[in-house]
């Protein structure tokens, strides 16, 4: 048995977590506050929220990430993990076979303490932090989703010695790429956005400036605090509007020209028919 712990924030931590029990000889269990997703088959531990808007002392002084004093439902979670350790003991009396943290030092340091090997999933950026170190420098076995040939350049040597990298890790391996013409090419030139569900820096003007740049394809937005959206070469769209003019007027524009063309097709007007309308439509 493994236990594998997902954290809550965004989708990625999730879907790696699937990808990964998906090779995995054996039964894995997710300990999360995720709601349970219909295509797990395997056991759930559904953990409770523990944010806070107030919390005391969260950090322990900046030795730890999230403990919160006097937190019930922080208890609570700690404490289903820690019921789930010692539940899952074979007959033998051992610990599950492992414990894999995606992503938290409190959860990974808590196997630890229980005796239970640990594998902790690596992350890019500065983690020389108290707490990053407390998870990281014992004989803990790391796995980075990136090739050994791009490591982590201020890393200590400790770490890169039990390190396992993985690369990279998609939910979308093995699926197909899309049609292609007789020439053996895609029929058109297709860009995928891949965002996470916890927030990017990325805005909506620089996916649409890009757009415009590159008019010969069609560009697909998946994942990101809105629902998917794809505008096949809506990058040839677009128009550019002459300085001067405010705003305002050309937001108008952009409405009433549509709305008054599509009107008009739908009624099927002859040529030099007559045309009545209201509101924006006769502005």
């Amino acid at each position: 048995m493994i236990g594998y712990y997902v954290h809550h924030q965004g989708r990625g931590h999730l879907h790696s977590a699937e990808c990964i029990a998906a090779h995995v000889q054996g039964p894995v269990t997710v300990l999360s506050s995720l709601p349970k997703p219909p295509p797990w088959n395997g056991s759930w531990v559904s953990l409770p929220p523990d944010a806070a808007t107030a919390p005391l002392d969260p950090t322990a002084r900046g030795r730890l990430h999230w403990v919160p004093v006097h937190h019930p439902e922080h208890r609570e979670r700690m404490g289903a993990m820690a019921e789930w350790i010692r539940r899952e003991r074979p007959i033998r009396r051992e610990c599950p076979a492992l414990f894999v943290s995606d992503v938290s030092v409190e959860a990974a340091t808590l196997a630890r303490l229980m005796g239970t090997p640990v594998v902790v999933a690596a992350m890019r950026g500065d983690r020389g932090d108290e707490a990053h170190r407390l998870a990281y420098d014992p004989r803990t076995p790391s796995s980075p989703p990136w090739p050994q040939s791009l490591p982590e350049s201020d890393w200590p040597a400790h770490w890169h010695a039990k390190t396992l990298h993985t690369g990279s890790i998609s939910r979308y391996d093995g699926h197909d790429p899309g049609a292609r013409g007789a020439d053996g090419r895609f029929r058109e030139k297709e860009v995928v956005v891949m965002l996470g569900a916890g927030g990017a820096d990325l805005a909506t003007g620089q996916i649409q400036a890009a757009a415009r740049a590159t008019p010969d394809g069609s560009w697909t937005v998946l994942g990101g605090p809105h629902s998917p959206w794809r505008v096949p070469f809506g990058n040839s769209l677009p128009i550019r509007v002459p300085d001067g003019p405010s705003d305002e007027r050309f937001v108008y524009l952009s409405d009433v020209l549509p709305t008054a063309w599509q009107a008009v097709a739908y009624a099927s007007v002859p040529p030099g028919g007559a045309v009545g309308g209201g509101g924006q439509l006769a502005g």
